[in-house]
């Protein structure tokens, strides 16, 4: 998200030190004869294109780059070996430091798609210090769009600086106590705008010859920090020690809240978390505070590392019952971490028995990705991305993931030490087959940005076909009543299919409805029937991205006929019903390069009828008018997409719809035992709502959004339906019904056929 740094280096050199090397004399002579070389170079180095990042802004269709979910080498200037720590927030600029001689002399270094590896401006004129002298120059974090890298130069042989570089042009930005040439301190993080970076500086309080470290933010323009330099503010102590050591190692995206470590008066270092204006923290210093650590006693070792963009997730690693750091994951307010401290949670190993050890030292903005390096059954550190509810991990953590190494064998040690904002993009160093350690970008699979905008627009139309499917449902549920005679019962059993075909000039899918249905019905005078219908659908929308389980429902219904099963006179009736179903629901469908991500959430509807109507007899026929009134309300819960590197948080929506239906029913006995129906009817949605997607996601131009669906919708549909019933015996009747008709959606027609066995009893 912003710079990380290599505090454990000393794991990391000590690594490095192990590996294999060319004989002492041999590599003496090539670096020697490699410094040489760079001495002639100016503090700017260019170098061939780097065809690891992206040549565009963010993920396009067709970007070049040479790996698809694997680690790629960025590269170096004349020797083997560079340290990528921090990647810009849109995945693009990638900074560090090159090995550039013998010794420790390391410099600086920004990548780019365009230049590929750069040394960046030192604060020393002329050439570059001595390889001899450990300079310490290296760039530790990096803005949203690349234009602003921070880190640390020297000054002079031996005092490291915090630094800027605005536009590749490198600014002191002095210390705590000004811009004396013997006072020290590096800068580690800087906001997405790069108004604000942290770090650590040499303190003002002196006790003794002792003159602490301490965070400093740097606010761009202040007046209110340091009296010999106001634009940076000392956080302050987490204890009433003036000899705390404070360190701070990252920021929020608005600069409000800090994260790093600080000396404990045991002797461990302690995580901690600063927020402007807080008041969680001791009585001296209200707005820091410590977290914890993940020990019964929650004594022992913590560092925070990352936070993400609203300050409330931090990454780290603590020390756990068992002695060991454990990579963690503090989430402002949670209850459910470990037991001693609820708020933090242990995100394992790579190990099958999920021992070893494991350190977090980036975090998306959203807080859902997670990066560090972990033990694996092999006994090595290799860099682990872990993303929650991800399933690209070992079957005994399926979220964190390895990223491997840089050798072929993908055996050995790579720690990863930076992400960006989206999670997409991880930076780091890994070892190489010959020997060396590299930095390596890992990128998860390439998305094209335009397309993952144009994602959100369908969920809206299509959240609008699965209300308007079950509301379908549900109004077929109330529908399904029957007369029943004067204490007696009757029973009906159904089963029915309707069917939409698809319209692809709108996008919208097949539509298939199955229901079954069971009725029940109690006759009272001859006259009013009561009774409750019970239904279990399963609905199919083709291309949709609702894929619906199956579906529950239930009614209560009346009947009224002012003579009974001859139906002749007024009729009446009226329904309430409820039905429920759960949705898989997929954003992405069919569009290029763009991963599909899913929710699940359920859609709830209730709906009520009234009719009334009056039947009479001409010739043959009775002839009966109707109308009726419908109204449904359809709710679909919130709900989080999960599983990739661009996810939507949803909010719920509830629409509602009143319908009228006018019908002109005539019926006839054909034979002794069969009766056939026609109908014509005319429906007609006088206030409908459409559906409006609200919600926030981690797309760069949609992390807010309200979609309104776009679909055109028939608000005046006609129909016709006949009627077949089959008197098997005095108690039984078999009917089939077949209706086509106009739909709401799309251009063709829908049709419906159903099976109906009835009985009394």
């Amino acid at each position: 998200m912003h710079p990380k740094n290599n505090q454990f280096s000393a794991l990391s050199h000590t690594v490095l030190s192990e590996k294999p090397r060319l004989s002492r004399s041999l590599y003496t002579t090539l670096t020697a004869t490699v410094t040489a070389v760079l001495l002639t170079l100016p503090n700017l180095v260019s170098a061939q294109v780097c065809n690891c990042l992206p040549n565009s802004t963010g993920p396009i269709f067709g970007d070049p780059t040479p790996f698809a979910g694997g680690m790629c080498d960025l590269g170096t200037i004349g020797t083997n070996e560079s340290v990528a720590y921090a990647v810009s927030g849109d995945g693009r600029t990638v900074v560090g430091f090159i090995n550039a001689g013998g010794g420790t002399l390391r410099r600086s270094t920004v990548w780019t798609p365009e230049n590929g590896p750069q040394f960046l401006d030192t604060l020393i004129t002329g050439t570059i210090p001595n390889p001899a002298v450990n300079s310490n120059g290296r760039a530790r974090g990096v803005n949203g769009d690349g234009s602003i890298i921070v880190g640390n130069e020297l000054i002079n042989a031996t005092t490291p600086r915090p630094v800027r570089w605005v536009n590749g042009v490198v600014e002191d930005l002095g210390t705590l106590n000004g811009f004396a040439g013997t006072e020290s301190g590096n800068a580690f993080a800087v906001t997405p705008d790069g108004s604000t970076i942290v770090g650590w500086s040499v303190g003002l309080n002196q006790v003794g010859a002792v003159r602490a470290r301490r965070t400093f933010r740097w606010v761009e323009g202040s007046t209110s920090g340091s009296p010999l330099n106001p634009q940076m503010q000392d956080i302050g102590t987490v204890t009433t020690d003036e000899t705390e050591r404070v360190w701070a190692r990252n920021l929020s995206n608005d600069g409000t809240t800090v994260v790093g470590y600080y000396d404990f008066s045991t002797g461990d270092d302690r995580g901690y978390r600063w927020v402007e204006g807080g008041n969680f923290g001791l009585a001296h210093n209200p707005e820091i505070q410590d977290l914890g650590t993940l020990r019964t006693d929650q004594g022992g070792f913590n560092q925070a590392w990352d936070v993400n963009s609203n300050g409330t997730i931090v990454a780290g690693y603590a020390e756990n019952d068992a002695g060991l750091n454990r990579a963690y994951r503090w989430v402002e307010g949670a209850q459910n971490g470990f037991s001693a401290n609820p708020e933090m949670f242990d995100l394992g190993t790579l190990r099958s028995d999920q021992n070893g050890q494991a350190r977090a030292y980036g975090i998306s903005s959203n807080g859902n990705v997670v990066v560090g390096f972990a033990q694996n059954d092999d006994g090595n550190f290799q860099a682990f991305r872990w993303l929650r509810n991800g399933s690209d991990g070992p079957a005994a953590n399926p979220e964190m993931q390895s990223l491997g190494t840089l050798r072929t064998d993908q055996r050995g040690t790579s720690f990863a030490w930076g992400v960006s904002d989206d999670g997409s993009t991880v930076v780091g160093e890994s070892d190489t087959d010959d020997g060396f350690r590299r930095a390596f970008i890992w990128r998860s699979v390439l998305q094209d940005l335009e397309n993952l905008i144009k994602s959100f627009q369908p969920l809206a139309n299509d959240g609008e076909l699965a209300a308007a499917n079950q509301q379908f449902a549900i109004g077929h549920l109330i529908d399904q009543t029957l007369l029943a005679e004067k204490e007696t019962s009757r029973m009906r059993l159904g089963g029915w299919l309707a069917n939409t075909a698809d319209t692809r000039s709108d996008d919208i899918g097949e539509q298939t409805n199955a229901i079954g249905t069971l009725t029940y019905g109690r006759g009272l005078d001859g006259k009013t029937t009561l009774g409750a219908t019970v239904s279990i659908s399963a609905t199919d929308l083709g291309r949709n991205n609702f894929d619906p389980s199956t579906g529950y429902g239930a009614s209560l219904w009346a009947e009224y006929s002012e003579t009974g099963l001859a139906r002749s006179g007024w009729q009446a009736g009226a329904a309430i019903g409820w039905g429920q179903v759960s949705s898989e629901i997929t954003r992405g469908r069919d569009l290029a390069n763009v991963t599909e991500v899913e929710g699940e959430a359920d859609l709830r509807t209730w709906g009520a009828r009234a009719t009334a109507g009056y039947g009479f007899q001409n010739e043959t026929w009775l002839v009966t008018p109707s109308a009726s009134i419908y109204y449904f309300d359809t709710k679909r819960d919130s709900y989080a997409e999960s599983g990739a590197d661009f996810l939507g948080r949803y909010d719920s929506f509830s629409v509602g719809r009143s319908m009228a239906s006018l019908e002109i029913s005539a019926e006839r006995s054909v034979s002794e035992k069969g009766i056939l129906e026609l109908t014509l009817g005319l429906e007609h949605d006088f206030d409908e709502d459409r559906v409006t997607l609200n919600g926030q996601s981690d797309v760069p131009g949609q992390e807010n959004f309200s979609i309104e669906s776009n679909l055109d919708r028939r608000n005046t549909r006609a129909f016709v339906r006949s009627t077949y019933s089959y008197h098997l015996d005095e108690n039984s009747i078999l009917s089939a019904v077949f209706r086509v008709g106009q739909a709401a959606y799309g251009s063709h027609a829908q049709m419906i056929g159903g099976l109906r066995f009835e009985w009394k009893f």
